[in-house]
């Protein structure tokens, strides 16, 4: 009887540790199944991200997590815990919520790129899945998975998508009532007292904002004001009239200065051509008009027989050696130009050009010009110490002081310490055949 006493309480103390055994045994795989799956250990890990995946789509995370809580309420509690609680059932809805969302932005973007032949949400979820068994884990985005397709496929149905967004919001509120425990007044009153309490801070900003904005202006009027005052003082103190530049007059070469211009010259010339032309031996009396016709016919005649006749001809260059090129002195002179008027403009714009160099503190000197037919260049010799590169840069502000459509700056002039600045004439002059012939003679 003793015997039979120690084997029915062995059998009990057994009966009563296999079930907390099992728990544990349960709770231990299921933790290191989960963290397989994290890591996508193996085709093990990669088959259960695929299942969490067909049920979460992008959000597998949170069922595998959800797996990992349950293992280890196992191995704590030994026992199943209660799955239907009032917090629990909150995170189902906030997750529910998530998913649909996270569906919805898929759905969206799939219709709008036009990549659902098949409207069906459900449908396209499924196609999605498979399209990724064949793939691989995470080559296609499946939105929420199964239980967001069916989440919006539902509130689409019964309330359009924007119903669906108001019902996603919903769920979100009531979930963190659920989990917090409270109803809607006791959640929204401290959110309502964390937004009067910024309100506040920020309306003290503004007015503190508005205060040193008003003291800044104030006070910048009161320096421009001073600024102002200072300046008419110091300009009427300091600022003095330019001083009128006292240049020499710079040495002038025209092209047309070696040339003894004068009308009575040329009217000379001209007269003595016409008596040539009228005193020649030359000349003689023409004959008759229809003698001459007759003369003319008789010739060509005969010149045609003698052309048939005769053997062809052979010709050879032979050189007239009494030729003789005709004097120059034929050619006119060019007309008297009003040379004083362009030496004044020449003088003028010298001055105009050391004002110029004057005014932005360059030091320099116009020496010589050489008027050419439609530029004349002047000759600018700056003192030691100025960069040429500072007399180029200020092209453009010596073209508006000559008013000049456009100059070109030669820096520096070939074999001279001097920089050529050419300007455009106001009137371009015509050169003669007598000057072209005189300046090659020359």
């Amino acid at each position: 009887m003793a015997k039979q006493k120690q084997r029915g309480t062995k059998a009990k103390a057994r009966r009563t540790i296999k079930p907390t055994l099992y728990y544990e045994i349960v709770g231990l795989t299921l933790f290191a199944l989960s963290i397989i799956t994290i890591l996508q250990l193996g085709v093990v890990g990669k088959s259960f991200v695929l299942f969490f995946r067909f049920f979460f789509g992008e959000w597998y995370i949170i069922g595998v997590l959800g797996v990992i809580a349950l293992s280890v309420s196992f191995v704590i509690k030994r026992g199943w815990p209660n799955l239907l609680n009032k917090r629990l059932i909150g995170f189902y809805l906030i997750v529910l919520a998530i998913l649909m969302f996270s569906h919805i932005t898929l759905f969206n973007l799939l219709t709008k790129d036009g990549a659902v032949q098949n409207t069906s949400v459900i449908v396209s979820t499924k196609d999605n899945f498979f399209l990724e068994m064949k793939k691989g884990p995470d080559s296609v985005h499946l939105g929420g998975g199964m239980f967001g397709a069916l989440m919006f496929a539902t509130c689409y149905f019964l309330f359009d998508e924007v119903g669906a967004y108001i019902i996603g919001i919903i769920l979100v509120i009531l979930g963190i009532l659920c989990i917090t425990n409270k109803h809607i007044g006791e959640v929204l009153a401290p959110v309502g007292r964390i937004l009067r309490s910024q309100f506040e801070v920020m309306q003290g900003d503004y007015k503190d904002w508005r205060s040193k904005r008003t003291a800044e202006q104030t006070e910048k009027k009161k320096t421009t004001r001073g600024t102002r005052s200072k300046r008419a003082a110091e300009q009427e103190e300091i600022i003095e009239p330019m001083e009128e530049i006292s240049i020499d007059p710079p040495i002038i070469s025209n092209f047309t200065e070696n040339y003894p211009v004068n009308e009575e010259e040329n009217k000379r010339i001209s007269e003595e051509q016409e008596a040539e032309l009228i005193t020649s031996p030359s000349i003689e009396e023409a004959p008759p008009v229809e003698e001459s016709k007759k003369k003319r016919g008789e010739k060509i005649v005969e010149s045609l027989e003698a052309e048939t006749s005769a053997p062809p001809m052979q010709f050879s260059n032979v050189e007239n050696k009494d030729y003789k090129l005709p004097a120059i002195d034929i050619l006119k002179f060019p007309k008297n130009k009003q040379v004083t008027n362009e030496n004044a403009e020449i003088y003028e714009n010298a001055r105009k050009l050391e004002r110029t160099f004057q005014s932005f503190g360059v030091k320099a000197k116009v020496t010589k010009v050489h008027r050419g037919p439609a530029v004349t260049k002047y000759e600018v010799y700056p003192d030691m110490g100025v960069k040429v590169s500072k007399i180029v840069s200020l092209s453009d502000d010596l073209a508006l002081a000559l008013a000049a459509k456009d100059i070109r700056i030669e820096a520096p002039i070939p074999g001279k310490s001097a920089v050529g600045i050419e300007v455009p004439n106001s009137e371009v002059s015509m050169v003669t055949l007598r000057e072209v012939l005189d300046s090659k003679a020359n």
